[in-house]
């Protein structure tokens, strides 16, 4: 069987890496073999319920070994995948599934108590509670029972490759998110080609903190582990020794370290040398990090580090960082402030207002646009959204910036959140950048607030260090120091903390309306 979707890599995998371990949690641990036995059973249970294929399902998983089993399932039933953050309020929820139109969810224990909270749910045709310990009742099945007592027969729903394979809804950070829809062909080939860009051995061993809420950690990371057959572990309720103690009892070669853990995972590493010997790739991903971060990181790991710069709409990589380029023998004019180089499937573009290419340099910053031959196909049942997020072809990836001479891409900013005060572009990211050098500032967001004057004038909301007594007369002047007089904030207020999507985002919107009610 070629591997053209998504449910024949799954039933290869089985086959072929039986024996192995592909799957290791909190709760236990599953070979290839059985994960493919337990998703013919999911499969058999979805389709008894009068499921057909082209229906979604919803996956609302905290990190657990029944993860992999899940996804297996409902794409052996021919259904489609729709991932959804386990942390989404009830609100959060009733938007997915009003949106996707589901007919069944499945979802672990933590999720109980918001799922019951929707005012969708009960009107599906199938919900299965994994880790429950009430009875069966209503729509409501426990998950284990079901499978115990379902067909075992492996039946796989011969799927074309232009048929719908996942729903990946965006991160949400202006409003409820969208879903990008995502068709088999182009999964595949995103696992395919995302074994080379990010540097997968075979037989890799993964250790995964990240949530399994969001379409893009499953097609560039763990189902590239899968594809190969590697190992992968789920870490659920970690701390950063706890972390490293499971790298060093699994012998990981490849993890991924968001912005934030930074600086405790370089310092965590000095207790474990041997950690950082059998990495053969560590995948820095989430918010932005400082230059200083990112020399600290790979002063740490060197080439094993990897960066890329995608989207939910981008499946897999856009850009990425190479061995020679973050150990300084690329030709990048910052090696520190790149998001590197298009991937080998992938066309990248600067563009002006009007549409027009503009050329390679600093001095021409415009909106990034993508050609790639995995790309989403469209938002689902939004016709409109999807029309505007392409121009000639080419998606609009709302980012702005610059590509170098040699090709390596730049962010300035998003280009919803550019200020233009007094007829002049102030990009958020600039000062923020800026303001996170100043002493007693643990995090910053900078945004534009209308002014009667200037149209619109810089705000920034800070979160101080513990202990810090900084005032906005601190914050002004440490601007005014470093940045022209223009893009200095006119607005500051400290906050306990920033507000954020689950995807730990900023939400700007939220700030702007903080400032807009006094």
């Amino acid at each position: 069987m070629q591997d053209t979707t998504l449910g024949s890599m799954f039933v290869r995998c089985g086959r072929r890496y039986s024996d192995l371990t592909a799957v290791r949690s909190h709760n236990g641990e599953r070979t290839y073999g059985e994960v493919i036995d337990r998703a013919a059973r999911l499969s058999n249970v979805l389709r008894a319920h009068g499921l057909e294929p082209g229906d979604r399902v919803l996956m609302v998983l905290e990190n657990c070994v029944e993860a992999v089993e899940v996804i297996a399932g409902i794409t052996l039933a021919g259904l489609v995948v729709v991932p959804v953050n386990s942390g989404f309020k009830a609100s959060e929820l009733d938007h997915v599934l009003r949106d996707s139109g589901a007919r069944a969810v499945v979802h672990t224990d933590g999720v109980s108590t918001n799922l019951a909270r929707s005012s969708q749910a009960a009107a599906i045709d199938l919900v299965l509670h994994i880790g429950g310990s009430g009875p069966s009742a209503g729509n409501v099945l426990d998950y284990d029972s079901a499978l115990a007592a379902a067909d075992t027969t492996l039946t796989v729903h011969r799927a074309a490759p232009d048929d719908l394979a996942i729903i990946g809804y965006t991160s949400g950070t202006t409003g409820f998110p969208k879903g990008a829809m995502v068709d088999q062909a182009t999964l595949v080939l995103c696992i395919r080609s995302s074994v080379g860009v990010l540097r997968v051995p075979h037989y890799s061993h993964l250790a995964f903190i990240g949530g399994l809420g969001y379409a893009a950690p499953w097609w560039t990371i763990i189902l590239p582990h899968l594809y190969v057959g590697g190992m992968v572990n789920l870490i659920r309720d970690y701390t950063v020794d706890s972390w490293f103690e499971t790298m060093r009892r699994d012998r990981t070669t490849f993890t991924y370290c968001p912005s934030p853990l930074i600086d405790r995972f370089v310092d965590q590493a000095k207790n474990y040398p041997d950690v950082i010997e059998q990495l053969e790739t560590l995948n820095h991903s989430a918010s932005a990090a400082t230059p200083a971060e990112i020399q600290k990181i790979i002063g740490l790991v060197g080439e094993k580090y990897f960066h890329g710069w995608g989207a939910t709409e981008i499946v897999g990589a856009l850009t990425c960082l190479t061995r020679s380029d973050v150990v300084g023998l690329g030709d990048a004019e910052d090696r520190w402030a790149t998001v590197g180089r298009p991937g080998p499937t992938t066309g990248l573009f600067v563009l002006d207002e009007d549409g027009n290419e503009l050329p390679r340099g600093r001095e021409h910053v415009g909106e990034f646009a993508v050609e790639q031959d995995t790309i989403f196909s469209g938002y689902w049942n939004n016709p409109e959204q999807t029309a505007a997020a392409f121009k000639d072809g080419r998606y609009l990836t709302g980012d702005v910036g610059w590509i170098d001479h040699a090709g390596y891409a730049y962010i300035v900013d998003r280009k919803r959140d550019m200020v233009v005060s007094g007829g002049a572009n102030v990009y958020p990211a600039e000062v923020e950048r800026v303001l996170r050098e100043l002493d007693g500032v643990a995090e910053i967001a900078v945004f534009g607030i209308p002014h009667e004057k200037w149209g619109e004038t810089v705000a920034a909301a800070v979160v101080r260090l513990p202990g810090s007594t900084l005032r906005e007369e601190d914050v002004v002047a440490f601007a005014k120091e470093h940045l022209a007089s223009f893009k200095k904030p006119t607005s500051v207020r400290f906050l306990d903390e920033l507000p954020r999507n689950p995807m730990q985002k900023v939400r700007k919107d939220a700030l702007r309306e903080m400032w807009s009610a006094t």
